[in-house]
Order: structure tokens, then C-alpha cells, then sequence
């Protein structure tokens, strides 16, 4: 797969932390939030329910991590894709590509945040992802994400 296809970014949806709980992402049900590292620079933090926080990553000037995680959905439940990762300096977007099996791919719209992160969530079967920024590229393969089925979801039996 070539990452041709990103360089026209879609436009970005922005977003700030509004309440303490941040935003749930509605496909995954992973939760977003922003909170301070040194230098009460922005951090991304990424939880679910049950382990709780799963990456921290702090915005730095000099040095940036485009595309820094990704998951997909386990076997047998709906399909989803979840990616994130930190914007290069001086660039204010990104452009988000999911790809499937053959020729299957989708573009999504990222979010935002706190103007030094983005996140993007899609619906359907993805294996990989690839994020273009100015002239940043970066793919990764989506491993299937590893926590339990929740049945307060209405997940698993």
C-alpha cells in the first residue's frame, strides 16, 4: 500500500477536554483525555475500562511521534479501527488512511486536540494504518486490541 492517497489531509474536527472524564470514542469505547506533563506541556492519555491507562504521550517542541498507537477490534465483536499519534511542530493537521484486506481502504477525518494530538476511530475491518503530515509519513499495523469482552456493553456472553 502506497501513502499516495494522503496528501490532501481531511479536514480536522478540534477538540478540548470539556469535562474531567474526557471523551469517549463511540466505536471502541476507548476514552480520551488530556492532562499535563513537565513543563505543563499537553499529554494524551488513553484509557479503556477495564486496564485503565494505556499510552501517555507528552507533546514536545523538537521531537514528535506521528503515528504513536493503534488498535483494532477483537475477533467477534463489531469491526472498528482506532489510531493516534502527536502532530509534527508547526503543523496543524493530519490525513488518516485505515486500510483492509485487497483494496479496501477508507480515509478518516482525525481529531484534534489540544493542538499537538490527533485521534482517529473508524467502523469496518482494518489491518493497517498510514498518517501524512507536510512531508512525515508513517504505517503501522493495527494489532487486535487485547482486553476481555465487557458485558456491560452488551460484549461476549
Amino acid at each position: 500500500m502506497t501513502t499516495d492517497r494522503l496528501i490532501e489531509p481531511a479536514t480536522a474536527v478540534p477538540w478540548q477536554a470539556g469535562t474531567p472524564g474526557g471523551c469517549c470514542l463511540p466505536r471502541s469505547g476507548y476514552t480520551v483525555r488530556i492532562g499535563r506533563g513537565p513543563d505543563r506541556r499537553p499529554a494524551l492519555q488513553i484509557h479503556d475500562d477495564r486496564d485503565g491507562l494505556l499510552d501517555v504521550a507528552v507533546a514536545h517542541s523538537l521531537v514528535s511521534i506521528l503515528l504513536r498507537g493503534g488498535f483494532r477490534a477483537r475477533r467477534g465483536q463489531a469491526p472498528w479501527a482506532l489510531a493516534w499519534g502527536q502532530l509534527p511542530p508547526g503543523c496543524d493537521q493530519v490525513a488518516v488512511l485505515f486500510a483492509g484486506r485487497a483494496d479496501a481502504v477508507q480515509p478518516v477525518r482525525p481529531t484534534i486536540i489540544a493542538r499537538a494530538f490527533w485521534v482517529a476511530e473508524a467502523g469496518g475491518e482494518f489491518r493497517s494504518v498510514s498518517v501524512a503530515a507536510d512531508a512525515d509519513r508513517a504505517t503501522r499495523r493495527l494489532r487486535r486490541e487485547h482486553r476481555p469482552p465487557n458485558p456491560y456493553r452488551g460484549e461476549g456472553s
